[in-house]
């Protein structure tokens, strides 16, 4: 049964705000940084904030969770956001495996201290999905919040 929701960061939960910009968030985060120095964040990215209330309406049933590939959350303004709505905050980085590989999808069940299959993973990337379907996890592409949350009940009810 279903008692997590795991969810990718970047363009899932942030976007940047040039609608043009297809490239790894993580990457113009550095970008910005190596330029700027200090700069403010939200001039750049912006949250998905139907994305946002949906997980906040979860909260009560549901642990709500992040597993994502770089630094960018790591970001103070973003932090004083996503605290308040996810119980965790797991970057592959710092644990030294790859999205792309379904142990590390077991390696964060384990630190979830959850079945792999008590989990619902959410990202934009089908090789994270196919990796996370393989360590036993449901899962599903991202594409709009619309889509989203139909398949997201569907699952969840």
């Amino acid at each position: 049964m279903i008692n997590t929701i795991l969810s990718d960061f970047s363009h899932v939960i942030l976007f940047p705000k040039d609608k043009i910009y297809t490239g790894k968030l993580n990457a113009l985060n550095d970008i910005l940084l190596n330029k700027y120095g200090d700069y403010d964040f939200f001039n750049y990215f912006e949250f998905n904030q139907p994305l946002l209330d949906f997980y906040k309406s979860l909260k009560e049933k549901y642990s709500i969770n992040i597993f994502t590939s770089g630094t960018v959350q790591n970001n103070l303004s973003v932090r004083k956001i996503i605290d308040q709505i996810f119980d965790n905050i797991y970057t592959a980085k710092d644990y030294g495996v790859n999205k792309t590989d379904s142990t590390a999808y077991e390696l964060i069940a384990k630190k979830l201290n959850r079945k792999t299959n008590d989990i619902f993973f959410v990202d934009d990337q089908k090789e994270n999905l196919q990796a996370a379907e393989e360590a036993g996890m449901t899962t599903v592409l991202y594409k709009d919040i619309l889509q989203f949350k139909k398949e997201a009940k569907k699952v969840l009810t």
